[in-house]
């Protein structure tokens, strides 16, 4: 009898490889979890994405638990899935299980991406403002208080929106979509204070003149 095989590994090769056995916390992801990611992305780029799940599954299910590898096979699985509730649960299991993984900060961006898409602003936030208390540093924070910044104007509430927009201020934020979404951001903060203004200054006359 054939033992089970997993992308052209057996099950037991992969387990292997992996070391299955308890072990503390990694510093770094090592690099058979790396060769088993990569090898996955590179099945989904060839079009076998069946297979290249089936051995993310397997590859969760060998690693131990609380680790480094574990939060990077979370990850990559979330990242390859079908399903977008597939990939929500691996995301969510990562920043719970794993908080000190490398890919937690990118985690919470997605589940907080994921509540934008589906119209729950204050839901999305409390996932944005994790990220700053707990990654309050670097390209990380620029991007939380960006997301704040765009939760908070979906709700209308452009006051707090254009407040977090502000603590962005002496912030680094590198070019590219990023830094384009901040400054789209900050133009209509000074349209709204504009506006603002305008209609301070309109009440102001109105009552001089009365």
């Amino acid at each position: 009898m054939s033992r089970p095989r997993v992308g052209g590994l057996t099950l037991a090769a992969v387990c292997t490889s992996l070391l299955c056995i308890a072990s503390p916390l990694l510093a770094q992801v090592t690099p058979a979890v790396e060769r088993t990611t990569s090898r996955a992305r590179a099945l989904v780029d060839g079009g076998d994405g069946a297979t290249a799940r089936t051995l993310l599954d397997s590859l969760v299910g060998a690693v131990p638990a609380g680790t480094i590898d574990l939060g990077e096979a979370l990850y990559w699985r979330a990242v390859l899935a079908e399903q977008i509730n597939e990939a929500e649960r691996d995301w969510k299991r990562l920043v719970i299980d794993i908080p000190l993984s490398p890919r937690a900060p990118d985690a919470l961006v997605r589940l907080g991406e994921l509540d934008m898409l589906r119209g729950h602003p204050a839901d999305a936030r409390m996932y944005f403002t994790r990220l700053l208390r707990d990654f309050p540093d670097g390209t990380y924070r620029a991007k939380g208080l960006v997301w704040i910044t765009r939760s908070y104007f979906e709700e209308r509430k452009m006051l707090d929106g254009c407040s977090a927009l502000d603590s962005l201020r002496g912030v680094e934020i590198p070019d590219g979509e990023l830094r384009l979404q901040s400054d789209e951001l900050q133009r209509r903060c000074t349209g709204a204070l504009v506006k603002a203004n305008a209609n301070a200054n309109a009440k102001a006359n109105a009552k001089a003149t009365a």
